[in-house]
């Protein structure tokens, strides 16, 4: 979240709203104003957008108490610190909100913060009408950039804001402060003025910080170092998680296995793509094949592999004594004898196969019929003439027992 938002709520109701938008990498003030009262928080929700939002609530609602407190009784703070500034405060306890920074040390006094619980109501039910998302709610006072010895103070209309230490701040009146004021020790040395402040007697030197904007130092000091303040939004009224703030740490997950289904999804379509041109090379093989037996063929027939073995079935005779078991049983004797055919032809209605042959000599006949008998066949010779040197006979084989 480079764009950060701040708000500052007032005590009352009517009281000017302050509102400042900035990049907290580059510390571009992106836009700053005001606004009519908490009921301008909507217009003020339309200029921040969906920015992450810090709200300052004003200190004037609030008072600071430091408290000494064991380490074993901090455990049940919640039930133990209002009873023990009971004679501190002015309202009744249980009209009162408490709260106290997240982490403190257990040795030094434990700061409380204590505000009206009417208050807190206040500013959320304006939030809520403004339908407006923050990180919490902090004293304003305490977001100021705080030096040792040294006071910080910011002016919002009538207003002077004042942090005096870590986590002490009050709201004043320059005239009542001069009247009011009485212990030099508690006076600092100097005071930094974040923003235009008219102080006209200030209780010690005023020095310019070079803050144009007091929101600006502000959310500055809150957002790099929240812990130097205290989120009123404790107990009762505690945030409660909202389920798309835990999203984030799915993100990385989320984000790991999209690139992986991603992946998976393109490695299944180059396989898709892999196996049709593969099937289409195959279609085309297959084609070639069967336009020899099938020369019109210009695509292939769906029912392809059937006209095929219907083919070599009657090629082959359509039983175990066919063509192609003839030809198969033949091999050995073609092998061991050199006859050169001139004729093949085979008759499927006898299941005998007829030859036409030369030879070198009348022994390559009388070796080839032996060689056949030898594959339990029937042979049977016809009529062998000598021509040119060559011998020319036919043959008719039939299929036997094999």
């Amino acid at each position: 979240m480079s764009e950060v938002a701040v708000i500052r709520l007032p005590a009352e109701a009517e009281q000017a709203v302050f509102w400042h938008i900035e990049n907290m990498q580059t510390h571009e003030i992106i836009a700053s104003g005001q606004g009519n009262g908490l009921h301008s928080l909507p217009e003020v929700a339309e200029q921040i957008g969906n920015r992450a939002v810090f709200i300052l609530g004003a200190v004037s609602a609030m008072s600071f108490h430091a408290l000494e407190l064991p380490a074993k009784s901090r455990r049940q703070a919640a039930q133990v610190i209002p009873f023990a500034l009971e004679d501190e405060v002015s309202q009744d306890v249980s009209e009162l909100h408490f709260s106290w920074p997240a982490a403190s040390s257990p040795q030094a006094e434990l700061p409380v913060a204590v505000i009206a619980k009417a208050q807190i109501k206040i500013w959320l039910d304006a939030l809520k009408r403004a339908k407006l998302s923050y990180q919490g709610i902090y004293p304003d006072a305490l977001a100021l950039p705080l030096q040792e010895g040294t006071w910080s103070v910011a002016q919002f209309n009538n207003d002077w804001v004042v942090r005096k230490s870590l986590y002490e701040g009050l709201c004043v009146e320059p005239e009542w402060f001069a009247v009011s004021q009485s212990d030099p020790e508690e006076l600092p040395s100097s005071i930094r003025a974040f923003g235009e402040v008219h102080w006209p007697t200030p209780p010690a030197p005023i020095t310019d910080a070079e803050v144009e904007l007091a929101l600006s130092a502000m959310l500055n000091t809150l957002y790099n170092n929240p812990a130097q303040n205290i989120n009123l939004l404790q107990g009762e009224f505690r945030q409660k998680e909202k389920k798309q703030t835990s999203l984030g740490v799915f993100k990385f997950p989320a984000f790991a296995a999209s690139v992986c289904l991603v992946t998976y999804l393109v490695m299944q379509g180059a396989s898709i793509w892999s196996m049709h041109r593969e099937a289409n090379a195959y279609q085309e093989i297959t084609l070639s094949h069967y336009q020899r037996i099938n020369a019109s063929a210009s695509q292939l027939p769906n029912n392809v592999r059937r006209l095929v073995d219907n083919e070599l079935t009657r090629l082959s005779g359509g039983a175990a004594g066919g063509f192609l078991d003839l030809m198969n049983a033949l091999t050995p004797a073609f092998s061991s004898v050199e006859l050169s055919l001139n004729v093949l032809q085979f008759d499927q209605a006898n299941q005998e196969l007829r030859l036409q042959a030369n030879g070198q000599d009348f022994q390559a006949f009388e070796r080839f019929q032996a060689a056949v008998r030898n594959q339990q066949l029937e042979i049977e010779q016809g009529q062998l003439v000598n021509r040119g040197g060559q011998i020319s006979g036919s043959m008719t084989i039939r299929g036997g027992a094999f």
